[in-house]
């Protein structure tokens, strides 16, 4: 694969190197194997072209000792590429990429887009459009290029082919819920989802319904229906732009589903877990035996466990007599923001229905760690509280 990737570049391995993966997943089968070659074609000292087990590629440009000032691959400078690019300019940019590396694709009729992810960045994809529809759902989901900017100029870093399909084998057709179905299955709260957790959802906030396969490092491919569902907008996302949070409700019928239940599902992950314990933000340790559920019973290789960790924030407010200068009397606000100083610099752990010192109490305390394939990968903690709120103290979650 290698070798063919490199040939449709127009370049030539200079060196192999084997990485194995040391989880035990994959027996003695090397894990993934990069390729280097000669960049002088492309503008650059060097073309990494790496295969993972996984049915990947990752083609990556640059020098051989990565710097700030680093060069990637260039592109013409009649389109704009970068992170930040309108909607217009990036349709044009990735439609341009993908003609231009079409050798490397092999694409019959691709499909280019370019969409905004949830850290207001721009993507470039490309797919393979088939007239058979669940050929065309398949490439969509499973089969597809990237092509990543790179992060100080506009020129092309990497370019990513994902091909799971190459690495796994057709099982059968099973029967699928309408979308209408899937629907109502969303509505009653049914659904799985990283970005909402346990909320009842409006009809009116349902923007898009697509169909697809997720591929999540399970045992197997299964098709969803993922539903984009209006969020409230973080402070942080361009006031131009809407928060979407994207749901899943399983598309095959219920009943060709293997019975399982939550605690199926969480022995199951703990029997296919690596590891004996989780390492904790506090600094101590947890078996994993003490986890208390997967995330919406998702059969992946995610832990959640009783526990949030916090830091205590105290407020220092700033009084206009004493810097009447940091106050602008016509608009009523400060003109620098609030500080906040660490009251204590070590994070402190708690479980649900512990008390606190400022008399809140603990209604929920979630953490969940993600095995990503040679350790345990913190992905968030989260808390909720009961009492009265004071100004003794503020807690912070531990990010």
């Amino acid at each position: 694969m290698a070798e063919n990737a490199a040939e449709a570049l127009g370049l030539t391995i200079d060196i192999h190197r084997f990485y194995y993966d040391v989880s035990g997943y994959t027996d003695v089968l090397p894990y993934m194997l990069t390729a280097g070659c000669e960049g002088e074609a492309y503008g650059v000292e060097l073309v990494d072209i790496t295969v993972y087990g996984e049915g990947k590629i990752e083609i990556e440009f640059g020098d051989s000792i990565p710097s700030v000032d680093e060069t990637f691959a260039e592109i013409s400078t009649d389109y704009k590429f970068a992170n930040d690019t309108d909607k217009e300019e990036g349709e044009k940019t990735v439609s341009y990429l993908a003609e231009r590396f079409e050798n490397l694709l092999q694409f019959k009729a691709p499909v280019t887009s370019a969409p905004i992810d949830c850290y207001s960045s721009r993507r470039y994809t490309a797919f393979d459009e088939s007239d058979d529809a669940v050929e065309s759902i398949l490439n969509y989901s499973l089969s597809y290029a990237e092509f990543t900017p790179s992060p100080y100029r506009r020129e092309l870093k990497t370019i990513t082919l994902r091909n799971i399909l190459s690495v796994s084998e057709y099982l059968g057709n099973y029967p699928v819920i309408s979308a209408s179905e899937a629907k109502e299955r969303l509505l009653a709260g049914e659904y799985y989802s990283r970005d909402v957790k346990g909320e009842t959802i409006a009809e009116e906030d349902i923007k898009k319904v697509d169909l697809l396969y997720l591929y999540d490092n399970q045992e197997y491919i299964r098709p969803f229906y993922r539903f984009y569902v209006k969020r409230p907008r973080p402070n942080w996302v361009d006031k131009d732009l809407e928060e979407y949070g994207m749901l899943f409700i399983p598309a095959v019928r219920q009943d060709m589903l293997f019975e399982t239940d939550d605690a199926d599902i969480r022995q199951s992950v703990l029997d296919a877990y690596p590891e004996a314990f989780v390492q904790l933000p506090d600094g101590s340790s947890v078996p994993v035996e003490e986890a208390v559920s997967t995330p919406n019973g998702d059969s992946s290789l995610t832990l959640v466990f009783d526990r949030a960790f916090l830091r205590n924030i105290r407020p220092i407010f700033r009084s206009t007599l004493d810097d009447p200068e940091s106050f602008d009397s016509e608009t009523g606000e400060f003109i620098e923001p609030l500080e906040y100083e660490k009251a204590e610099p070590a994070c402190f752990g708690v479980k649900t229905g512990d008390v606190l010192e400022n008399g809140l109490t603990v209604k929920k305390a979630e953490y969940e760690v993600t095995w990503m394939g040679n350790s345990s990968v913190f992905m968030s903690t989260a808390a909720e509280f009961e009492g009265e709120i004071t100004w003794e103290g503020v807690l912070h979650c531990v990010r």
